[in-house]
């Protein structure tokens, strides 16, 4: 983990920059997205916002990143999201 303070060096020719406390929001919420089967973006969506997405580059400047469109069409996609207010959320309980 980061500590506040620390100097990150990002890709592609980046100036360095000290590490905020809301990346270890941003890493938590990178990996989650890792749990509901999200790739890193640049790698299989690459365009020219795919490192401010969350799921690439993104998580080291939470809360200013993204999620792409197409990470939001496969979060939909899914059952566990309803990111549409006309899903219907299923119950959880048995019986």
């Amino acid at each position: 983990m980061l500590a506040t303070g620390e100097l990150i060096n990002p890709c592609h020719g980046e100036e360095p920059f000290e590490a905020d406390p809301c990346q270890a929001v941003g890493g938590v919420g990178h990996e989650l997205g890792h749990l509901f089967r999200l790739p890193h973006t640049c790698q299989r969506w690459p365009q020219p916002n795919c490192q401010q997405s969350i799921m690439d580059a993104g998580w080291i400047r939470y809360p200013n990143s993204i999620l792409v469109e197409e990470e939001r069409v496969e979060l939909a996609a899914g059952s566990f999201f309803a990111l549409d207010e006309r899903l219907k959320l299923t119950t959880c309980s048995a019986g």
